[in-house]
């Protein structure tokens, strides 16, 4: 009887699955967005005079990619950040420029709100004008506030970096998704950095 239950289970539990989980080619033809990066930091090196340390750095990185065959797509990316800092200088911008190949993953779970996601994975390959180390190769800042650098820096894109994003896209209004992935990024002869990104993406 238990087996005969459990056969029946699973039975039913293949069906429901099998309904809700749906084949999804996408008919876009093109993406296109991007995602930002806001940091401030802040310390107090004078607590009588109420001076501060600050620091505020905006990232921006763009892309735009081309259905080449159903769920894959192929386009650029880039990037680049602005900072100000009253105790940090740095002569150099931070930019890079590459190619990508990202596969949405050809499924649909036809349910409530999850009809809504988007699933894939991406791998990226860019050139950018810092590399990322495992130990600290600089240190900057001034006389009261001093930055541990970790990263290297030149006027030219001269460095690799690949990067391996899996994510998924909410659909909130028309074609506009909200994304957020998390990243394995691997610069050539440097470290290795991972962690998440969020942005918006919109399809054509």
């Amino acid at each position: 009887m238990k087996k005969t239950l459990l056969i029946v289970l699973i039975c039913i539990g293949t069906s429901l699955c099998a309904q809700t989980i749906k084949k999804n080619i996408l008919s876009e033809k093109l993406f296109f967005g991007f995602y930002p990066t806001l940091l401030y930091y802040n310390q107090v090196i004078d607590h009588d005079k109420k001076d501060l340390a600050k620091y505020i750095s905006c990232e921006f990185h763009p892309f735009v990619a081309y259905n080449a065959y159903k769920n894959i797509f192929i386009g650029v990316q880039g990037g680049c950040e602005f900072y100000r800092s009253n105790f940090y200088h740095r002569t150099n911008t931070l930019k890079e420029l590459g190619v990508n190949i990202r596969y949405v993953l050809p499924i649909k779970i036809d349910k409530g709100l999850l009809r809504t996601l988007k699933f894939y994975i991406e791998t990226g390959y860019s050139r950018t004008n810092y590399v990322k180390y495992d130990e600290v190769v600089n240190i900057a800042g001034n006389s009261t506030v001093h930055v541990d650098e970790d990263y290297a820096y030149d006027k030219q894109m001269i460095y690799n970096k690949l990067s391996v994003p899996i994510g998924v896209q909410i659909k909130f209004f028309k074609n506009l998704h909200f994304d957020i992935n998390w990243q394995y990024n691997k610069y050539f002869k440097g470290s290795h950095l991972n962690g998440w990104m969020g942005g918006f993406t919109y399809y054509l």
